[in-house]
């Protein structure tokens, strides 16, 4: 996301973010942050499923 502001930067556009740009962030941000509230639940059922099949978990 910091990369993707980089790239329209006024002092490289001249202008400000567009509205679609700027609803662009906001959903960008909201996405991260749902993946980031699933984590846990995430992990759970990764850790439920190698135990059922006797699977290695992948390295944290």
């Amino acid at each position: 996301m910091k990369k993707w502001l980089s790239y329209r930067e006024r002092s490289l556009l001249g202008r400000d973010l567009s509205k679609d740009e700027a609803r662009e962030v906001m959903n960008m941000a909201r996405r991260i942050a749902a993946i980031l509230l699933l984590e846990p639940a995430l992990d759970t059922n990764c850790r439920a499923v190698t135990a059922a099949t006797g699977a290695r978990r992948p390295t944290d």
